[in-house]
């Protein structure tokens, strides 16, 4: 068989599977942290939704304590028409 190319087969799942797992072995450490930062990430986000929901209400304390010191008992009008 001179001068003719040689045709190499080998089943595929063997190294198919070989690669996956070095690929595999290779990403782990990235994804972990990766992870890691998806997971500190909405930590905060939930902390700084957390905290504007608490000055939202401060203020809303505030505005009611203020109207009331204001106007006391007294039911406040604030679009009163008749026709």
């Amino acid at each position: 068989m001179l001068g003719l190319l040689r045709c190499l087969s080998f089943g595929g799942s063997r190294v198919d599977a070989a690669i996956a797992s070095e690929i595999l072995r290779v990403v782990e450490p990235m994804a972990v942290e990766a992870a890691l930062e998806a997971e500190r990430m909405h930590r905060e986000g939930e902390a700084e939704r957390r905290r504007i929901a608490e000055l939202g209400l401060q203020q809303s304390e505030y505005d009611a304590s203020l109207a009331e010191r204001r106007y006391g008992n007294r039911p406040i009008v604030t679009a009163a028409t008749e026709p």
